[in-house]
């Protein structure tokens, strides 16, 4: 077992070292239960399970939000965090197994991404505060900034 704190670093990094040890003390032991507090976000869980998976161990990670950003099915408001899960798991002479996702339907950096870009947003990814789907990106950026 083994507690890491954090110290409200930069998540990448903290991830990095963690899954590093928690591979290494898997090796050695054959099961290890590793745990991250005060940290940031880290980016796509399925990296890190990939990272154990790649090294010859089964990989399982996890995280929690602190805000909701995520609005449940039929619903008008975010109630739930995108809480990411990824498993991973060496397949012999096929590329491991990997399974990564979340409660959103899109990682929000895409949303981003198709802002900046001026792409139209696919119908299902944002819905306003009525349950409508939102398509035009600068819809969002207007009801952030107030405009």
């Amino acid at each position: 077992m083994a507690l890491i704190d954090g110290d409200a670093g930069l998540g990448h990094i903290i991830a990095n070292m963690a899954m590093n040890l928690a591979v290494e003390k898997s090796l050695a032991s054959g099961i290890v239960i590793l745990s991250v507090f005060n940290s940031s976000h880290f980016g796509a869980a399925g990296y890190f399970a990939l990272k154990a998976a790649q090294r010859g161990v089964i990989g399982l990670v996890m995280t929690s939000t602190r805000s909701p950003l995520v609005v449940p099915t039929f619903g008008c408001e975010p109630i739930l965090g995108t809480n990411p899960i990824a498993f991973a798991a060496p397949a012999g002479r096929n590329k491991p197994f990997l399974l990564d996702m979340s409660t959103s339907t899109v990682a929000s950096n895409k949303i981003k991404i198709y802002g900046i870009n001026g792409w139209e947003l696919p119908e299902g990814w944002v819905t306003d505060g009525d349950g409508c789907p939102v398509t035009d990106p600068k819809t969002l950026q207007e009801q952030k900034t107030g405009g």
